[in-house]
């Protein structure tokens, strides 16, 4: 929920987990503390996605996209 899927590719670069599944959520760190090469991918992965993704430029982008679009709608 939030912005984590943004940020979070399921199997890619973390786990996501179901609100409310504590079984699954459970196995997730439980698998992510008994395989370090799997932690270690995750956070390469991760890190790569912040610095494309996430860059100011991009976000500054995306902010100036969301204005454009509330100064063009009509209904305002």
């Amino acid at each position: 929920a939030g912005g984590i899927p943004e940020a979070i590719i399921s199997n890619t670069n973390g786990f996501l987990s179901e609100i409310k599944d504590y079984k699954g959520l459970a196995n997730h760190i439980y698998t992510l503390a008994t395989h370090k090469e799997l932690r270690e991918q995750f956070s390469e992965e991760a890190y790569s996605l912040v610095l494309n993704k996430f860059t100011t430029e991009q976000l500054a982008m995306n902010t100036l996209s969301v204005y454009n679009e509330v100064l063009n709608d009509e209904a305002i």
